[in-house]
């Protein structure tokens, strides 16, 4: 297809005189026209579309303006006053999409005749929409605060914005941005801290809706604060079914937050199932506590732990224990 890429015009603005003379100087005529020297030549460009027709419009001295659609320049447009005038001028496509446009600042004069060059050149394309929808297990995530950006190889990220559903622990988050290929970060939170993440690319396209789905199915959990400022007891659920190897006792694991390595706390005295924490066993501080089975030939189990999926909450706890004098 032959597509006008960047083309001269020029607006010539006449003052039609009676006698010579100013008589009517709120009839004056404009004649939008095709410049006919130095003016581009036609081009092929893939996806661009060629104009159908122009709308040419100018607002004038004294809130005074006009307006018309024409399938060819020129355009004739009589009845302006003298004065200074914004005139504009789009090419539309066949869809009714502005594919060129351009605007100068002419004189209508009433002793002669001026004109100004309008240099019509392709619109910009227009901007891509995004969507992101998230989900997260809702047991496990006591306040959720999705947060997400697109990032462009050059430039500022651009911030989503997010509309959160707590009962259905699910997130919408929408964003416009110019179309291009961004790298899209998305990070959940619990409050403060963040517990899952993701990176991935996506594409933009000019008038388009992009949509992504992003289901934090695993999460790093925080784990609820439980203050504490005395002795408490801790308790779990047994085992679900009593091995040939029978539980002797169980043992108890303890770790500070900021921590990782278990420390062996204390033992039961046979298999129940509470174990009671007094000040002489710990200094203040923020806990996480495991707990494993000890069978009667020695064998431990696994760690079950506070944070653990099973825990109650769900979320995972810790404790925030000041015990006090």
């Amino acid at each position: 297809m032959s597509v006008l890429r960047r083309a001269g015009w020029a607006v010539l603005l006449a003052a039609a005189l009676a006698g010579g003379s100013c008589e009517n100087p709120a009839g004056l005529p404009l004649s939008v026209v095709r410049e006919e020297g130095g003016r581009p030549a036609m081009s092929s460009l893939a996806g661009e579309s060629e104009p159908v027709e122009y709308r040419v419009t100018g607002s004038g001295p004294g809130g005074a303006s006009f307006s018309r659609v024409e399938a060819n320049l020129p355009v004739d447009v009589s009845g302006l006053v003298a004065g200074e005038w914004l005139v504009r001028v789009e090419g539309v496509d066949e869809t009714g999409a502005v594919v060129l446009e351009g605007e100068a600042t002419a004189l209508v004069a009433p002793d002669g005749e001026s004109a100004v060059s309008i240099t019509l050149s392709p619109v910009q394309p227009g901007a891509g929409s995004f969507v992101l929808e998230t989900s997260w297990p809702y047991a496990l995530v006591a306040a959720p605060g999705p947060v997400a950006f697109l990032q462009p190889d050059e430039g500022d990220a651009v911030e989503l914005t997010c509309t959160v559903e707590p009962a259905e622990a699910s997130a919408t988050c929408a964003v416009t941005a110019a179309p291009g290929q961004y790298r899209l970060v998305a990070r959940l939170l619990d409050g403060d801290e963040t517990v899952a993440g993701r990176a991935n690319l996506v594409s933009l396209a000019a008038g388009d809706e992009t949509t992504r789905h992003i289901d934090f199915d695993r999460v790093n959990k925080p784990g609820a604060r439980i203050p504490v400022t005395g002795p408490f007891t801790i308790a779990w659920d047994p085992a679900a079914s009593e091995p040939d190897d029978k539980i002797a006792y169980y043992r108890i694991h303890v770790h500070r937050r900021d921590t990782y390595a278990w420390v062996h706390l204390g033992d039961t005295n046979g298999p129940v199932t509470t174990f009671d924490v007094t000040a002489q066993m710990l200094e203040p501080g923020r806990y996480e506590f495991a707990v494993t089975a000890v069978t009667e030939s020695g064998l431990e189990s696994d760690h079950h732990t506070s944070l653990d999926d099973t825990a109650d909450p769900a979320t995972g706890w810790y404790v925030d224990w000041d015990p006090g004098e």
